[in-house]
């Protein structure tokens, strides 16, 4: 990509900085939004904390739009 580039010297140290810079700034939004509507640093587990937001936000209506688990393909044998 850097040789593609009319000045990869400037270009793509700036590019990466940009990069890295909007990756932080995109994940400092997320975690304050989900902070928003639950402000509590205290969960009932540790792994669901995402859980306890989305229902916080969502109310039960996320659970019922996720996939069915899908049952054994039948193996052909009575």
């Amino acid at each position: 990509m850097a040789e593609e580039a009319k000045e990869p010297r400037r270009d793509m140290p700036r590019a990466i900085l940009l990069v890295t810079v909007g990756g932080g700034l995109l994940f400092i939004l997320l975690s304050w939004a989900a902070q928003v509507p639950r402000p509590s640093t205290t969960f009932e587990t540790a792994d669901s904390g995402a859980t306890e937001v989305m229902t916080t936000i969502g109310g039960n209506r996320w659970r019922s739009s996720s996939p069915r688990p899908m049952s054994p393909a039948p193996s052909g044998r009575p």
